[in-house]
């Protein structure tokens, strides 16, 4: 169960890391996201970097233990808050592209992205239940094997991003192999 809680708050964490990162990557796309959703100007200027950095400090303080009940219960209320605005873009904006991970995924808002964001919610709140019930208390080592497998996954997500923006997965997808 130890094992299982740790795990959840990981991959979330993972998921906050790449948030992060990729509206870093595309902070147009982000910001396309945020006037759709009606935020007036001043707000979503003020929400735009202070969204990125969040998420990122967010994300690195869940994967290194730091303050964990504190860190998992803020990281449960910011997935809740994640699935409420894709069941507003869903009601509101179907199909309309949301750029809630930057350019890393073409996503739009819909039922597919209210299931994503309901089982990311979840997974938080599972982590955050597990910590605060006393169930978790993750080993420095099974920190460690978070930090590879979080930069692992950003390498990966990272180079995929690069190469869909220089245009090389677009011509490997299409291509018909002769």
């Amino acid at each position: 169960m130890s094992a299982a809680v740790s795990m959840s708050s990981g991959l979330v964490a993972v998921l906050l890391l790449a948030a992060g990162a990729g509206k870093l990557a595309d902070v147009r796309g982000f910001q396309e996201t945020l006037m759709l959703l009606r935020l007036p100007n001043r707000s979503s200027i003020l929400l735009l970097p202070t969204a990125i950095i969040f998420e990122l400090a967010l994300g690195a303080a869940v994967l290194s233990g730091l303050e964990q009940r504190q860190t998992r219960l803020v990281l449960a209320l910011v997935a809740l808050s994640f699935l409420a605005v894709q069941i507003i873009g869903a009601l509101s904006h179907s199909g309309a592209q949301c750029h809630c991970l930057g350019g890393l995924m073409d996503s739009r808002f819909g039922p597919i992205s209210v299931l994503y964001s309901a089982a990311v919610a979840a997974l938080a709140c599972f982590g955050a239940a597990g910590t605060i019930l006393g169930v978790d208390s993750p080993s420095p080592s099974m920190r460690q094997v978070f930090l590879v497998l979080a930069t692992a996954a950003l390498f990966a997500m990272g180079s995929w991003y690069a190469a869909k923006s220089s245009g090389l997965v677009k011509e490997a997808l299409t291509s018909d192999g002769g």
